[in-house]
């Protein structure tokens, strides 16, 4: 069928594209545009406002160049530059309210274009999202029940001026309760700067859309993220909190995109997620699942097969193998009646479904695809130009950093200091870690973006729930524990707190820092009492489902006293301007200042003129990273050096270096391949370690400036450095 209005040619399309839920879920903002069009009472309230945003969205991924596939199969059926004329127009709406001008006019120019027939055609055609009556959810019960007082208040706030964080944050703390500190987002959006998404909820239909809590529009949330490696339409699962940007404030909460992680992707994921909502009486009788515990895991693995087509390939792959581990498992549980035979029934009931469940876990883990790429010997020699070749070659980005860099990082980390990237923004401060992964093999990565709302411990570990009798972790804590685990002994992990200084290092470090100084580094997560409770339900049952899974990840996971692992390295990245906390004389003392900054052409092409072609990775594990070069014989001469430029700064507050400090820079000096390479590092010590510790008055360094320079003049990397530290007026500082 075709019909001609105002020069815009249509054609129905086949009706797939008319309930497919990007199309569908503009329906509502589009009834709202309609309707604002012909009623001259219906003025610009906020309704209207975020309808007219809406449809100016809708008419842009409809006029994009590249374009989804849903979107182009809609809109063949337009004239693309009269569907530009309404989108220039709905652009400019915000300009002509604040100016005050009639909307009549413009509503009626806008007529006149044919957008009213462009938006009848898609009200006719596109199936309304609420043509059918929902199932009621968790959600949408929660909404009308618990917080619908805040509700209520959030459209007060909203319809009035704009919503308070305070409100916000209310509504956000009443949502954790209900779902936990993740929510589920399906990916609805990816540029190279953001991630737009909706937030879902599992129901007995599987993924549910959770709606707007009190406007009628798509609950879509976003988030900067630079260069997300996510794809639109996939599930993730991420930390959120309140929502603290006035400007999009009415979206109630802000999602943590930079660390969110697929979900869904293994049978065992989905097997945690239903087995917590085994208590929900609808899911049960929607399932099926029967009461007797002994077959409750065979009869979700089923379902699961039957429910998630994305996994039933993998599944049906692993079948065979399931069968035959299940199979063993049954001959071990035969070898053990005799023992569970002096249990009482409660006690064995609880250690099957305990055993089950972890023995799934194990069995259902899905082997990560390893990408294909070559191996390079360990060289120690070369192994700092092979890493900077790999940086570079292995990395769309083409990364150029200096050899001198590159060993002054990879030293620090040998050495398990603190080592923080500092320099201007754009020089690669987060880059450098990642591709230093990238080029080794067995070594990982781990990025903390800081918060700075962070003030102490638990910001950065999480803390103990004292309802729930589990441990909460965050991403940071989450990676020490997989560090932890026997079978990643042999891998180096590298946890980076990515601008750390936007919150006081010492508030939220300050624990982490003073346990890598005793001889075991140990952290503290909660009162032991609460381990040996652990104990004592896994041992003899009688529990819900949740609370025995929080008692063994207590026991499994997180002891009360946690020990750091050895094979973990600690990095910094940080910006020093106006908007971020200085660092302390503390985190300064225990680090090893890098700073990098842009390089010019010429020392670019010179730097890649050297590479050789090769790609691949270096094969490195903890042991042979961890191993020194030389011994401590070796480098006492370069130690007393340094030791002399110390004795310069005595005089001045918390500038010279402590036996913490030359303890740094003796192990440092060790990894260095040869005696001359040491000697060659120690202007880069001075400058990293020493350099960045000074602050005082210009007139109190003026007595020791001559006898300063004279010494320097041998370390011309530092010598730059103090002499651009001199410009300033009052203050000598590093920073």
């Amino acid at each position: 069928m075709y019909a001609e209005s105002r020069g815009i040619f249509m054609v129905l399309v086949d009706e797939k594209f008319y309930t497919d839920l990007d199309i569908v879920k503009y329906y509502d903002s589009m009834r709202n545009f309609q309707k604002w069009l012909l009623d001259d009472s219906y003025q610009m309230d906020n309704t209207v406002h975020m309808a007219c945003k809406e449809v100016l969205e809708f008419l842009r991924l409809g006029t994009r160049t590249k374009q989804k596939k849903i979107y182009k199969d809609y809109f063949d059926q337009y004239d693309v530059e009269q569907l530009k004329q309404y989108k220039d127009m709905i652009n400019n709406l915000d300009t002509i309210y604040i100016r005050e001008e009639p909307i009549f006019h413009f509503k009626k120019k806008l007529i006149e274009l044919g957008i009213f027939t462009f938006t009848n055609s898609y009200l006719e055609n596109v199936i309304s999202p609420h043509a059918e009556d929902k199932v009621e959810t968790e959600y949408t019960t929660w909404l009308q029940g618990d917080v619908k007082n805040i509700i209520e208040q959030l459209k007060v706030e909203y319809t009035e001026t704009t919503v308070s964080e305070a409100l916000a944050k209310k509504f956000t703390k009443e949502l954790q309760k209900l779902i936990g500190k993740k929510i589920i987002i399906k990916i609805t959006d990816i540029t190279s700067k953001s991630v737009v998404g909706i937030p879902l909820e599992l129901t007995v239909n599987g993924y549910e859309e959770m709606r707007h809590p009190f406007l009628e529009i798509s609950w879509e949330v976003s988030a900067p993220v630079e260069n997300a490696l996510f794809e639109i339409g996939e599930v993730v699962e991420a930390y959120y909190n309140e929502s603290r940007n006035e400007y999009y404030r009415h979206l109630l909460i802000f999602v943590d995109f930079r660390n969110a992680t697929p979900i869904a992707n293994t049978l065992s994921d989905l097997l945690e997620v239903i087995s917590r909502s085994i208590k929900n009486k609808a899911l049960i009788k929607t399932l099926e699942i029967p009461k007797n515990p002994e077959l409750i895991e065979t009869h979700i693995l089923k379902k699961i097969i039957e429910r998630s087509e994305p996994l039933r390939s993998k599944a049906e792959e692993k079948l065979e193998g399931i069968y035959r581990n299940l199979e063993e498992i049954e001959t071990k549980k035969r070898a053990l009646k005799k023992e569970r035979d002096n249990l009482d029934q409660a006690t064995r009931r609880w250690k099957n479904i305990v055993e089950k469940i972890n023995g799934f876990k194990r069995m259902e883990q899905v082997e990560r695809v390893q990408q294909d790429y070559e191996i390079h010997k360990y060289e120690p020699s070369s192994f700092i130009k092979t890493l900077q070749t790999l940086i570079y070659k292995n990395n769309d980005q083409q990364l150029i950093y200096q050899e001198n860099d590159l060993r002054t990082f990879t030293y620090a980390l040998q050495a398990n200091i603190l080592t923080v990237l500092a320099g201007p923004s754009g020089t690669g401060k987060s880059s450098i870690v990642n591709a230093f992964a990238n080029a080794l093999r067995d070594v990982e990565v781990r990025m903390v973006p800081v918060q700075s709302s962070w003030v102490d411990t638990q910001d950065l570990i999480g803390y103990f729930h004292p309802t729930d009798k589990a441990f909460v972790p965050t991403p940071f804590m989450e990676a020490m524990v997989e560090a932890k685990r026997k079978e990643n002994s042999h891998k180096i992990y590298l946890i980076c707190l990515d601008e750390m200084n936007l919150a006081h290092v010492e508030y939220y470090f300050s624990e982490i820092l003073s346990a890598r100084e005793g001889d075991i580094p140990q952290i503290h997560l909660y009162p032991k009492r609460h381990w040996e409770t652990a104990r004592l339900i896994v041992e003899q049952g009688g529990v819900d489902i949740e609370r025995m899974q929080s008692a063994i990840d207590l026991l499994e996971n997180y002891p009360p006293v946690f020990e750091i692992p050895k094979n973990i390295r600690f990095i910094g990245t940080l910006n020093m301007d106006h908007t971020v906390k200085p660092l302390s004389p503390k985190v300064i003392d225990r680090s090893l200042i890098i700073e990098l900054n842009h390089l010019k052409l010429q020392e670019k092409n010179e730097i890649v003129s050297s590479f050789k072609e090769i790609k691949g990775k270096v094969a490195m594990n903890f042991e042979t990273f961890a191993e020194p070069k030389l011994n401590v014989e070796d480098i006492n001469k370069y130690i007393s050096q340094l030791q002399q430029i110390s004795d310069l700064f005595e005089d001045f507050p918390n500038a010279s270096l402590n036996s913490r400090g030359f303890k740094h820079l003796t192990v440092f000096l060790t990894y260095c391949q040869s005696e001359s390479e040491a000697k060659d590092m120690i202007d880069i010590l001075i400058y990293g370690k020493m350099l960045s510790r000074l602050e005082i008055k210009k007139s109190q360094f003026e007595q020791q400036q001559n006898k300063i320079l004279e010494k320097l003049k041998i370390y011309p990397k530092s010598l730059n450095k103090i002499q651009k530290m001199l410009d300033s007026k009052h203050t000598i500082t590093f920073w």
